[in-house]
């Protein structure tokens, strides 16, 4: 292909073989010689248009194969944001709502499960402290009865001897 940016002389499109049918029959229908200037110049302008022709023909597909993958990639970003716009509309409204709103909802949320833990907490806590004097308990019963015993047991030998 030519540069479009190069403008040949009129002579330079006056080959026979290569003018466009339209043209040809311009010459037969009115007997016009190739010298003529009228077919010169249209010669010359035809050659011009086809190779702006060819150049924008290339130029468009080109820039179709450029904007195809884009065009594609921009369809599969709005189908993403279209499943996003209900949550995302939510989160508008949400951090809409001001400082205080903001406070107030972190603290609605996460009051009644804090105050669970706190109340499971308490009852290990308590079953830890029950657990705890239960086995002192047996430890200071096992202590007195086994030094009863051994006291008993002591008396017994002393008065025995």
């Amino acid at each position: 292909m030519s540069n479009p940016n190069r403008i040949d002389p009129p002579e330079a499109g006056l080959d026979g073989d290569s003018l466009p049918e339209d043209l040809k029959w311009l010459m037969t229908h009115f007997d016009l010689p190739k010298e003529d200037p009228t077919v010169v110049f249209a010669a010359w302008h035809w050659s011009r248009i086809h190779k702006q022709y060819e150049a924008i023909t290339t130029g468009g597909m080109l820039l179709k194969s450029v904007l195809d993958p884009r065009i594609a990639q921009i369809g599969k970003h709005s189908e993403v944001l279209e499943k996003l716009q209900p949550n995302l509309e939510k989160m508008v409204n949400y951090l809409g709502q001001g400082e205080a709103g903001l406070v107030d909802k972190l603290h609605d949320g996460l009051q009644k499960p804090m105050d669970q833990i706190a109340q499971e907490f308490g009852k290990l806590l308590n079953d830890m402290k029950q657990q705890w004097w239960e086995l002192t308990w047996k430890q200071w019963l096992t202590c007195f009865i086994g030094g009863m015993a051994l006291g008993s047991i002591l008396t017994l030998c002393a008065i025995s001897h």
